[in-house]
């Protein structure tokens, strides 16, 4: 009976990591004692932004708040739940790159260690691995 128990507390935790399946590179953190420990009380179970840090995102169940991380260089998003590249950089110079422009991956001036990715007029920054260039020719990021 207590191994009957056992099993499907267990399942139920499986099945709950189970339902965030689009958040698998997401780390979960220890953390001090802070003012946002009580984030998650009286809230719907399920992810939240974090207004402070676009990086990482609140976790609540069942009233507990964690904090999750988005790998490095994506942000929560929660129209869509998940973490993904951020749209624009920071400072909004590439904004409205994009506009007008067919889909497809562009040279980015500004920092040839990256480049623009566009996808129906939405602009995207993305970053080729690390010590390598974009070369727009093979649209691809190349040893330099």
């Amino acid at each position: 009976m207590c191994r009957l128990i056992l099993t499907a507390g267990a399942c139920l935790i499986i099945a709950n990591l189970a339902s965030s399946a689009s958040l698998t590179d997401t780390v979960l953190t220890t953390k001090a004692p802070s003012a946002t420990d009580n984030f998650c009380e009286g809230k719907t179970d399920g992810n939240y932004a974090n207004p402070s840090n676009p990086n990482s995102f609140y976790g609540c169940s069942n009233g507990l708040t964690n904090i999750l991380w988005c790998p490095e260089d994506l942000v929560f998003k929660q129209s869509c739940n998940c973490c993904d590249w951020p749209r624009t950089r920071s400072d909004g110079l590439a904004r409205d790159f994009c506009k007008g422009k067919k889909n497809g991956n562009y040279f980015n001036p500004s920092n040839i260690n990256s480049f623009y990715s566009c996808s129906n007029g939405l602009t995207y920054i993305m970053k080729c691995p690390e010590d390598l260039i974009f070369n727009q020719r093979l649209n691809a990021c190349v040893w330099p």
